[in-house]
């Protein structure tokens, strides 16, 4: 399949798959954060399960509507990357805190809350790193057989500076209508496709958030601050715009050194 093709195909499982991550982050930050939906937290706990599942599902499927091979290098880098940070970070709990007595992941809390042994909760646990572990290696994977199509994608629209490159990357145009016109407010329009791609990338990289958890049970680095959370959960957005300016500089620098005979003449 060209580029267009897969863009098509790979476009409702997209849609999918960011709504449930977006309905992941949801229920844990307004069930689990907000004290007026104690009620609703065990409740919401196998929800966020089932949708766990769903997602891993989703982007396997993602994954497959290319024929593209992930670079295996990159590949091995990614898997170790967020394998190491989800395994110290749970091993480290599992040493530091055995009864979860100082765990502060909201659904443990939730759980020990609501009189449920340690047993039961080590069990829900590792059902739901297990979890989080595959669908962080499918996500990397998914994004490496993807990246390619959406550089090939972007370059097609003739971005001529960084923005129109990053624009044309994530949503599909060189320049998107601004918010407030005199035409009114003009809701964001996105390419669910391109989205997807950089949410993948996301989602691996806040993955160094797990990082600085474990080396905070050993007392390696500071203890959280708002400051550092943010910084380390948004990891991976920083990498994809960080790789998106890569690969703006590599196409200029192509288009520089192309000879001036086998260029389109302007008319």
């Amino acid at each position: 399949m060209n580029d267009q093709e897969v863009e098509k195909a790979a476009l409702p499982l997209g849609k999918w798959s960011f709504a449930i991550l977006a309905a992941i982050a949801a229920i844990i930050v307004i069930v689990f954060r907000i004290p007026s939906f104690t009620a609703a937290r065990i409740p919401a706990a196998c929800i966020l399960l089932a949708a766990l599942l769903v997602e891993i599902y989703l982007v396997h499927q993602f994954s497959r509507t290319t024929t593209t091979a992930a670079p295996l290098l990159p590949l091995l880098a990614g898997w170790t990357f967020a394998l190491g940070g989800i395994g110290l970070d749970v091993v480290m709990t599992v040493i530091k805190t055995p009864d979860f007595a100082r765990e502060d992941n909201p659904v443990v809390k939730a759980l020990l809350e609501s009189g449920y042994s340690v047993r039961s909760i080590r069990i829900f646990g590792l059902i739901a790193q297990s979890g989080v572990a595959l669908l962080t290696c499918l996500a990397w994977t998914a994004f490496l057989r993807h990246r390619a199509t959406v550089l090939a994608l972007a370059r097609a629209l003739g971005p001529g500076s960084y923005r129109e490159f990053v624009n044309a990357a994530v949503r599909g145009v060189l320049r998107p209508l601004p918010l407030i016109s005199r035409n009114g407010i003009n809701l964001p329009r996105f390419n669910w496709y391109r989205v997807t791609c950089f949410a993948l990338a996301a989602l691996v990289g806040a993955n160094l958030y797990r990082w600085y958890c474990g080396l905070e049970w050993l007392e390696v680095v500071p203890q959280r601050q708002p400051a550092m959370t943010v910084l380390t959960a948004c990891a991976g957005v920083i990498y994809f715009y960080v790789w998106l300016f890569v690969e703006y500089r590599k196409t200029r620098v192509q288009s520089a050194t192309i000879p001036l005979a086998d260029k389109p003449a302007l008319k």
